[in-house]
């Protein structure tokens, strides 16, 4: 039998995108975090792995919520 406790990627890519999300409007729409950045770093910041963040980044990424620019990631404002 295997089992895991964890949720399934699809699920865990909600969490982790809104995690980041409010990280991100926590440091005014700027994070020094794109998916070249250390997996120490990421894990010490969102405890989460580097591939869990870049899969959350895509998504995010893709629903036109952040930009990666420089190797930040910027807050997309609605304006």
């Amino acid at each position: 039998v295997n089992v895991s406790l964890r949720p399934l990627k699809q699920d865990s890519m909600d969490i982790d995108g809104e995690a980041i999300l409010t990280y991100l409007k926590a440091h005014d729409g700027v994070i020094p975090f794109s998916v070249k950045s250390d997996p120490e770093d990421i894990r010490e910041t969102f405890n989460i792995s580097k591939s869990a963040f870049k899969r959350a980044l895509g998504r995010l990424w893709k629903e036109e919520k952040v930009d990666l620019r420089d190797g930040e990631t910027v807050l997309i404002t609605e304006e």
